[in-house]
């Protein structure tokens, strides 16, 4: 059985062999809490925030992987790329709730990963996104950092050379 614990960003944990560290970021709630000036709430309609947000570093199998959560840059990412050496990096490239493209390009700067997977874009999620321009941006700002979008159902394989994307057919593409 895992215990859950509760952290804060500098906190670390060891759940299951993953070692779990909270680091901050930058990203409001107060938009889903309505305006009472308006008015009275209706009952079950007012959003309770739990606290403030925060990004994750996970270390398990030898791969550090840092999920940036829904944040916008901020120059600390540098400081969390130099004391955590992420080689994965999961940034939100959407930018209406979160960082966009140019944004993004620039947290790789300062993370600077092997891999950039962006989120939080896309039609679903009413940030449409242009992934290509993405790529580019980063390889201008970090050119030994990749991106690589994955679609749903596939898979990212990493080593430290190199990784492969697999879709659900399990079709590889290699790149190094």
């Amino acid at each position: 059985m895992i215990m859950l614990s509760p952290l804060n960003p500098g906190g670390s944990i060891e759940l299951a062999d993953v070692q779990i560290t909270l680091v901050q970021a930058f990203h409001n709630s107060g938009s889903l809490s309505p305006n009472l000036a308006l008015g009275s709430v209706l009952e079950g309609h007012y959003f309770h925030p739990d606290g403030g947000s925060c990004g994750v570093i996970l270390f398990f199998n030898g791969i550090t992987d840092y999920n940036t959560s829904d944040t916008n840059a901020f120059s600390e990412m540098q400081l969390i790329g130099q004391m955590y050496g992420p080689q994965i990096a999961i940034m939100p490239v959407g930018g209406k709730f979160t960082m966009g493209i140019r944004e993004a390009a620039r947290a790789a700067s300062f993370i600077r990963p092997d891999i950039v997977i962006p989120c939080h874009y896309g039609l679903k999620a009413g940030q449409l996104a242009d992934i290509d321009e993405l790529g580019r941006a980063v390889k201008f700002l970090s050119s030994n950092t990749n991106v690589a979008a994955l679609a749903s159902g596939q898979i990212l394989e990493y080593t430290a050379s190199n990784f492969s994307v697999e879709d659900e057919h399990g079709n590889n593409s290699m790149i190094t």
